[in-house]
Parts: C-alpha cells; structure tokens; sequence
C-alpha cells in the first residue's frame, strides 16, 4: 500500500490524493487481513526526507505503520524529479529542497526503528520479517525471467542473440481488452537487452542487495572475464572499507550505502 507518510502536511507536500486518516484505515484492513489468514504477507511504502520532517517524525511514522502487524516496509528517500509539482515548488522558493545529509542520517536510522518489529534490510530501501522479503522485486533485482501480465505490466524474456527481451503492455485499456478478445499483444515497449546493458542493470540492481551481487550467477550470465574485469575494478573499493566480499559474492558496506550511485558508477 501507497501509505507515504502519516502526516496530513507531509501528503500534500508529497502530492497525495488521500490524508492521513484513510491510511490508517486502509493499515486498518490489512490489519484485519493478516490476522485471518487471508493474506500472509503485507507491505506498506513509506517516503522519508521530506522538508520539514524530522527523526522523530521517521520513528512516528515507522511505529505509526508497523503496528498494524505489516512483514514488510519500503522506504524511499524523496528525490525531486524533473517534471513534477514538487520540483515546480522547488525552482521557485516555495519549498526547501530536501537536506542530503538529513536523508542520510534517516538511512542510517531506520534499521534500528524496524529492528524491534522484526523487520531486517534486505535492499537498500526494503525490509521484511524472515520468510516474507518480496519474490516479485527480487526477481528484478537477480536478473530473473519475469512475465508481464495486465495492463501497463512490464516483462522480461530470454531472446535468441541477446540476453533478454524487455517488453511493455499498453497502458490503455480499451486497447488491452481489445487485443486480449482477439488473444494478440498490444504492448508499448520492446527492446532488446545485450550484454552491455544487462551488466549495468546486473550491478545496478544487485549490489542494492544487503546479501550482495551473486558473482557466481553473473558468471554463468555474463561470462568468467566480464566477472573478473568487475573484481578488478572492485579492489579499491574494496581496500578503503566501500565494498565487501565474501562467499562469492560482492555488495556495499551499510556505511557506505548513502554514497551507492557514486560507487555503483565506479563498477560501470
């Protein structure tokens, strides 16, 4: 669930259609749910870094989630994205834009407010309980073959001479129950992933991972050289304390994880 925050001000800073109230609410069901049986696992998204917000408000809004019972917590810094109404409100003075060292301060913090609830990182910006850590989102992240399914769905396919097929269904739905009716596709993307651009995604998406990118599977993927030119270009990193390595694979020490972008583009 879209949860963002539990903060009527904040949720309108963030754009959001419903208050603070409906979430609760909606945590409310879920709630529900979960005690049932009808669902076995839940996640909420929560977006911190927002101006104005402070710790307290992070831990008010983490406890303010999670003792609804949920296994799983998102949480995202707030990026201003070229485009948006935030972004307007920024260029114009109207809003601060958010404090880099503040979010990374709330980085650093938010696995000791999950920690009581059981909740462990898993990615950078993805917690769960033991058992319940997101198979769909994990499927991205390893390279894994995926199928689009639905209206505006993405997918990714093995594909003679290259390592995968990435394709998009249209996001419009008369045109989808059209095509479906007629058992044709109708889709917005398709494009070829070579080698190249499966690696950056590869590094990208795994050494976002707290177990690290898996240099075995990147091997049998990408070829043994390819895994060697990465080591290689890993050693500094690696000596100054910003990479670990172990087990065969390799991933981004927790203090260093505010800084991920900039050493992931090292890797490129």
């Amino acid at each position: 669930m879209g949860i963002q925050a539990l903060h009527d001000a904040r949720l309108r800073a963030l754009d959001r259609l419903h208050d603070a109230e409906s979430a609760r609410q909606t945590l409310a069901q879920l709630e529900r749910l979960l005690a049932a049986g009808r669902l076995r696992s839940a996640n909420a998204d929560l977006i911190f870094g927002v101006p104005g917000q402070t710790l307290l408000d992070l831990r008010t809004d983490v406890a303010g989630i999670l003792d609804y019972g949920l296994s799983h917590l998102s949480a995202y810094s707030l990026t201003v994205e070229s485009g948006t109404p935030l972004a307007a409100q920024v260029k114009r003075g109207l809003v601060a834009r958010p404090d880099d060292d503040l979010q990374a301060t709330m980085l650093d913090t938010l696995p000791d407010l999950l920690a009581p609830y059981g909740l462990t990182r898993y990615e950078v910006s993805n917690y769960a309980r033991p058992g319940h850590a997101s198979q769909h989102n994990l499927a991205y992240w390893t390279g894994r073959y995926y199928l689009a399914v639905g209206v505006g769905a993405h997918g990714f396919l093995p594909r003679a001479g290259a390592v995968g097929l990435r394709y998009g269904n249209t996001r419009k739905h008369e045109i989808w129950l059209r095509a479906l009716a007629q058992r044709e596709l109708a889709e917005d993307l398709r494009e070829s992933i070579d080698l190249d651009q499966h690696q950056d995604e590869r590094l990208l998406t795994g050494l976002r991972l707290s177990a690290g990118l898996d240099l075995r599977a990147f091997a049998v993927d990408l070829g043994d050289r390819r895994r060697e030119d990465l080591l290689r270009r890993a050693q500094s990193g690696i000596a100054r304390g910003d990479f670990w390595m172990r087990d065969e694979h390799l991933g981004v020490s927790p203090p260093a994880l505010a800084r991920l972008d900039r050493l992931i583009a090292e890797l490129a």
